[in-house]
């Protein structure tokens, strides 16, 4: 009964160890494998940065240039207005509304 305890208590003892070297090795695999997906999000959220800025610089560019041409064109239906107004041919009628 003696050896039978002895040798279950040195079976113990050995598998003791090995959990804890496996415990051991599981904690720094995890810390390794948390230490790679915050390397990863902070990569990314650069990335999405980026992408951000790009949009918004897009956005304020088409809404410029579309601003611009619908200026343009109330500059031009004005002037030709302006134009029909002071025509000498048109005088008359230009005349007849005052």
């Amino acid at each position: 009964m003696l050896p039978i305890v002895l040798i279950s208590a040195a079976t113990t003892r050995v598998m003791g160890q090995a959990d804890v070297n496996n415990v051991k090795h599981s904690l720094s695999a995890i810390k390794t494998e948390i230490q790679e997906k915050q390397a990863h999000d902070e990569f990314m959220s650069y990335v999405y940065m980026v992408f951000g800025f790009g949009a918004v610089i897009a956005i304020a560019w088409f809404s410029t240039a579309n601003a611009r041409k619908r200026s343009r064109r109330e500059a031009e239906k004005k002037h030709e207005l302006l134009m029909k107004l002071h025509d000498p041919s048109r005088r008359h009628l230009h005349k007849a509304r005052r």
